[in-house]
């Protein structure tokens, strides 16, 4: 059996072998850059909040720990923004 190569999409690939089948899946799309400008919108939002009142603790506890939630969302759309241009699946 001859190696066959089928190209579903620009970003899924499909590689047949005599002895495996290969499927790679990359995350890179148009939408990427959108996530890009986004992200750094709300980090540059979430500096200037931070900057203003949570270093100076005038917002009470619940205003860290509402803030702490918004990190949380900010580290993930980090991550998720870096894996949309850098990662690969491979199967």
């Amino acid at each position: 059996m001859n190696p066959k190569n089928f190209q579903a999409s620009h970003n899924f690939t499909v590689t047949q072998n005599e002895q495996f089948l290969k499927i790679t899946f990359k995350w890179f799309n148009a939408g990427s850059f959108f996530y890009l400008l986004f992200t750094s919108f709300w980090s540059i939002i979430m500096l200037a909040w931070y900057a203003s009142g949570v270093l100076e603790f005038k917002h009470g506890i619940l205003g860290i720990l509402f803030f702490g939630i918004f990190a949380i969302i900010n580290a993930g759309l980090i991550y998720f923004t870096f894996c949309s241009f850098f990662n690969t699946t491979v199967l």
